[in-house]
């Protein structure tokens, strides 16, 4: 997200109080700190510390002020950088850093009986992209926990793919997850923005990679007769353009096991309801799945894939 924050979380929040689904996958909620005055520019290695913004504890009481609560059970801290900017209003020059990060979140109103949460995990992908120019590394990553539905257990997974424009690194850190956090002998659901648009117009084949590991695309396998559609991702980058369309389909609820049955998949583009800019909470929409969990009981359990930027 790039402007605007409070507001466009609290569009989100309004989207989740309205389905109150019982887990949620949030990527990219950054955490912005600032040093003021900064000492980068004068060779310091001191990192900033104070909190400008964090979108996590944004998007928790903005939920918390629509009734809804929730709880941050797993994380992963992603890229992680800090550049000087000149800060025209103290007439300093400041160090600002952003820490990307994704998260998992669950209802904390719901009986222990009926969902249960533990071993969160997180890691990096040891797959990065690097630049050399910034002395940068562009960590992605996942976070997992696993969750009981009235005794019976599941994995559930959210990441963030590296961009389209390296392919093969995309495809290495899909090997990674399906080799790593994915490959337990419980059934999976993975949600996240995995940047590989589903019917190849950005070129990446990771979608293929997960599709022949055993994973079933939650949109696709009730919308078949429109596999082009749901597209999840293309408003312009200040949020501005009412004419700029969606292009691809690339944040997604992937499951794997018998136990998940989907029955409904919906695209939230979240708009603000504005005549000026930020006129949508992101630049990409929500992806909101509904299943049942059936080892034992048909329960009705809704996971919602959201995607802030």
């Amino acid at each position: 997200m790039r402007s605007s924050h409070p507001l466009r979380l609290q569009a989100v929040a309004k989207a989740v109080a309205a389905r109150r689904p019982d887990i949620l996958a949030v990527e990219e909620a950054s955490l912005i700190r600032n040093e003021s005055p900064g000492d980068l520019v004068f060779g310091g290695t001191s990192p900033a510390t104070n909190i400008v913004f964090d979108y996590l504890q944004l998007l928790v009481d903005a939920l918390a002020a629509q009734g809804v609560h929730y709880a941050v059970v797993s994380s992963v801290d992603e890229i992680d950088v800090e550049l000087p900017m000149l800060n025209l209003q103290a007439g300093t020059l400041d160090d600002v850093r952003l820490t990307d990060r994704d998260a998992i979140l669950v209802r904390t109103d719901l009986p222990h009986s009926q969902l249960r949460v533990r071993n969160p995990q997180h890691g990096n992908y040891t797959n990065v992209l690097q630049i050399p120019s910034l002395g940068l590394s562009v960590l992605r990553g996942w976070c997992s926990a696993d969750l009981s539905v009235r005794g019976e257990s599941f994995r559930y997974i959210c990441t963030h793919l590296e961009e389209e424009t390296v392919p093969q690194m995309q495809l290495l850190q899909a090997e990674e997850l399906l080799n790593g956090p994915a490959n337990v002998d419980l059934p999976v659901m993975i949600a996240g923005d995995f940047n590989a648009d589903t019917v190849h117009r950005n070129g990446t084949q990771t979608y293929d990679a997960l599709i022949g590991a055993g994973f079933t695309d939650s949109w696709a396998a009730l919308h078949r007769a429109h596999l082009a559609e749901g597209l999840t991702w293309g408003h312009d980058e200040f949020l501005a353009d009412p004419s700029q369309p969606f292009v691809w389909r690339i944040d997604l609820v992937l499951f794997r096991g018998g136990a998940f049955v989907p029955t409904g998949a919906d695209v939230l583009d979240i708009g603000l309801n504005r005549t000026q800019p930020p006129l949508w909470a992101s630049d990409h929409a929500a992806v909101a799945a509904q299943f049942h969990f059936r080892p034992e009981r048909h329960e009705r359990h809704e996971v919602d894939g959201d995607n802030d930027r």
